[in-house]
């Protein structure tokens, strides 16, 4: 499961978007059959089984990675 949908729960904001008013539209095949509901759902469920291991694991080998990625969104927006 986490193969099949990673990268579709891990797209751009601006793909998830364009999706989306697709979807809307009628005009993307994700919208067919509620295929996009079962993808959400697939991915929440995923979250919630693995979530928690995830962070254990980041917490245990990569203790400042949270930090060290505010630093960098910190830096990126200019900071003060």
């Amino acid at each position: 499961m986490v193969r099949t949908r990673v990268a579709w729960s891990c797209r751009s904001l601006q793909t998830a978007l364009r999706e989306l008013a697709d979807a809307c539209n009628g005009q993307h095949a994700m919208s067919n059959n509620g295929v996009a509901g079962r993808a959400c759902r697939a991915v929440v469920d995923a979250q919630e089984q693995i979530g928690s291991h995830v962070q254990d694991y980041l917490e245990e080998h990569f203790p400042d990675w949270l930090d060290d990625i505010a630093e960098d969104t910190w830096r990126q927006i200019g900071g003060w």
